[in-house]
């Protein structure tokens, strides 16, 4: 799968490094492939596994910088966005998941400790914790 996105994500990197050249129509074909890309590219199934091991996030940011037609701009913006918003609702999900379950096992921890306070004749306590 991640090799297919790649693949994928390198056409359309191609397809607008083209359609940056000023000889390219606005409209040109090197355009239309690129937004076809890009609209492929938001249908794919990609998880935060995937943005973390391509770094596609990073990458899409010259394009919508610096790239001079508009609506690759503007798409690639809007794609990098959506998958940002993906990106964040995950990582909110494992921090969720991991810190209920950590929580459970402090909760279980404590349940097995027990302490014993003994007040020595000379006013001493000694406490014991089993």
């Amino acid at each position: 799968m991640e090799k297919e996105f790649l693949k994928l994500f390198e056409s359309m990197k191609k397809a607008a490094d083209v359609a940056a050249c000023p000889k390219v129509s606005p409209n040109g074909a090197e355009v239309s492939r690129c937004v076809d890309a890009l609209k492929k590219l938001g249908s794919f199934p990609i998880n935060k596994h995937l943005l973390e091991s391509t770094k596609v996030g990073q990458r899409l940011l010259p394009l919508i910088k610096k790239h001079p037609n508009e609506k690759i701009r503007s798409m690639a913006s809007k794609l990098r966005q959506k998958w940002k918003t993906l990106y964040i609702r995950e990582l909110t999900r494992e921090k969720k998941n991991s810190s209920s379950t950590d929580q459970k096992a402090k909760c279980d921890q404590y349940k097995a400790i027990k302490v014993f306070k003994i007040r020595l004749p000379s006013g001493e306590v000694l406490v014991r914790v089993f």
